[in-house]
């Protein structure tokens, strides 16, 4: 960008007004600014030397935070803290509705704006399922499908992570993010966005310093845990099962005044003689 001198004036600042929405880039004193800001990169603003000197890039860019969900990560870890044991997903339960309700407030209460969009993360092997469609059509959620291999191993996914993480970082579309993960391989993706000024808010799963990586971790501008009270209203485990019928087991009419079906008891007496 070619500067004027003349359209230059000298101010010492002695801190940023609105240190949460600023990006200092070599912060020197006394700063040189614009006397009438120049804004460009979709609502940034530029005040800064016309030699190469100091300068701030204010980032303004209207509450513009965004929720990355790795499903995969969600299940997994779900999965082993609510019932206190192993189970595989097919034993899970999802509220959609209320999934996205509860990650919506928590994006907006870590980040104190109003939550733009959720992007759910999946592998699959044969298509979306009932479930990924069911999230599709929920507003402000995106669903992004990897594929799953022959050993039931998610492909695909981070990469679409950190691809995604990378396009709305450069591309001025989010400010904030918060990511629901915990592979190491996301690190990347969390790295180039906060080179571009987003802040990114990792979130795990109880004991989220045993689920996730601590490369992630310590590369987080902040990090939070969530626990069974915050799963359990959107992430249940099934209940109810079939009885499972002993075909061996002799067939009794039923008790009480009823008459007895003579065609049961027929089938009752052939039952209990080859039972012998």
């Amino acid at each position: 960008m070619r500067l004027d001198r003349a359209a230059v004036q000298l101010a010492v600042e002695p801190k940023v007004t609105n240190p949460k929405s600023a990006l200092t880039l070599g912060l020197q004193s006394p700063i040189i600014r614009l006397a009438v800001p120049t804004t460009f990169f979709n609502g940034a603003v530029y005040y800064g030397g016309p030699l190469g000197g100091p300068f701030i890039l204010s980032m303004e860019l209207h509450g513009t935070r965004r929720r990355f969900i790795d499903a995969g990560y969600l299940f997994a870890q779900g999965g082993r803290l609510l019932p206190g044991r192993k189970v595989v997903r097919s034993e899970l339960t999802l509220d959609h509705v209320k999934a996205a309700e509860v990650l919506q407030q928590f994006a907006e209460r870590v980040t104190e704006e109003k939550l733009l969009r959720i992007y759910w993360y999946d592998g699959t092997s044969t298509g979306p399922t009932t479930q990924h469609i069911a999230l599709a059509y929920l507003p402000g959620l995106k669903v992004r499908l990897g594929f799953v291999n022959s050993v039931g191993e998610q492909k695909g996914v981070d990469s679409l992570i950190v691809t995604d993480m990378i396009a709305l970082a450069r591309n001025r579309a989010m400010t904030e993010a918060v990511l629901l993960s915990g592979d190491e391989d996301l690190r990347v993706g969390v790295q180039q966005a906060q080179e571009f000024g987003v802040r990114v808010h990792l979130l795990g799963i109880k004991p989220s310093r045993g689920s996730q990586s601590v490369f992630l971790l310590q590369e987080a501008d902040s990090t939070h845990e969530w626990s069974e009270a915050d799963l359990s209203p959107f992430l249940g485990i099934k209940t109810g099962e079939a009885p499972v019928i002993n075909a061996e087991a002799p067939i009794r009419p039923p008790i009480g005044n009823a008459e007895a079906d003579p065609l049961l008891e027929v089938a009752s007496a052939a039952a209990n003689e080859r039972s012998r």
